[in-house]
This record gives C-alpha cells, sequence and structure tokens, in this order.
C-alpha cells in the first residue's frame, strides 16, 4: 500500500508525516494501516491519515470510553499525562476548541459522533499545530467516522 502524501509534508509536524495526527504511540496494537517497516520507534506510523484517526477514535471513542475516561478531562489526563505533558493546558483548549465543559459526560459515539469529532479534532490541533489540521485532515476524520468501526482494537 502506498503512504498518502501532500504537499509540503517534509516541513509538517512528526504527528501529520505519520499521518498519525493523535501521536499514538507504538504498542502491541496491530492497526489497520499501520506501516510494517517505519523508521519512527516510539510513534505509530500509518499509510493514510483515514488509519491514523481510525485507531484514534477506536482509542479515544471506544478504549477510553469503556474504561470510563469519557469526559475531555478524564481522556486527557489519560492520553497526555503529566510532567512530560501540560494537561491542564490541553484540557482547556481542547474545552475551548470544541464548546463543551471539560467534565461533561461525552455521547457515545455509536448514538452521535458529533461531541467526539470536535474532541478529537481540538485534540490533533493541540498536538500538531492549528494549520496543520485543514480541511483535507478533517475530511479524513470524517470519512474514518463514516466507516462506523467503533469496536475495539
Amino acid at each position: 500500500m502506498a503512504k498518502e502524501v501532500n504537499p509540503g509534508m517534509g516541513r509538517a509536524p512528526k504527528g501529520i508525516r505519520l499521518c498519525n495526527p493523535l501521536n499514538i504511540e507504538r504498542s502491541s496494537a496491530t492497526w489497520q494501516g499501520l506501516v510494517e517497516q517505519s523508521r519512527e520507534s516510539r510513534f505509530c506510523e500509518f499509510h493514510t491519515l483515514e488509519y491514523g484517526w481510525r485507531a484514534a477514535i477506536i482509542n479515544i471513542a471506544v478504549t477510553y470510553r469503556n474504561r470510563g475516561w469519557n469526559t475531555i478531562e478524564k481522556i486527557i489526563n489519560h492520553w497526555a499525562p503529566a510532567p512530560e505533558n501540560d494537561p491542564k493546558a490541553y484540557i482547556g483548549f481542547v474545552s475551548s476548541f470544541s464548546g463543551i465543559p471539560k467534565d461533561k459526560v461525552l455521547e457515545d459515539i455509536r448514538k452521535d459522533v458529533s461531541e467526539y469529532r470536535l474532541v478529537l479534532i481540538g485534540m490533533a490541533k493541540f498536538e500538531q499545530g492549528i494549520r496543520w489540521i485543514n480541511p483535507v485532515c478533517i475530511d479524513r476524520l470524517d470519512k474514518a467516522l463514516a466507516r462506523k468501526e467503533f469496536k475495539s482494537q
């Protein structure tokens, strides 16, 4: 499978170059669309942004929700814990961007994707920088959401 390439990707943040908008770290998970022979040792590399978004959706909206991490505050405190990250700033950014209070329980993605869509876009903007989560990147998220593959990996 050929890797998705966007013009200007050489200057893009690592998560965009790896088609991994939420910077998912490597693990034992066997994600669809994972580049097997990646030179990247810490983060997953996907063939397309759609596959990277799919993995993010399953992590955040399915696995995390099943563990009771179903608010912006709970999600981000587990996704990007201190001291390597600034969870307070991250939570504030995503809550402000999405318009969703940090302690509101998010609607189950199987019933309505709109809240998780906003949270995922906000998280990607915080991880990669606002300018890199552009209409093309969001289109790939929308395609991944439309597939309705909301089951654990």
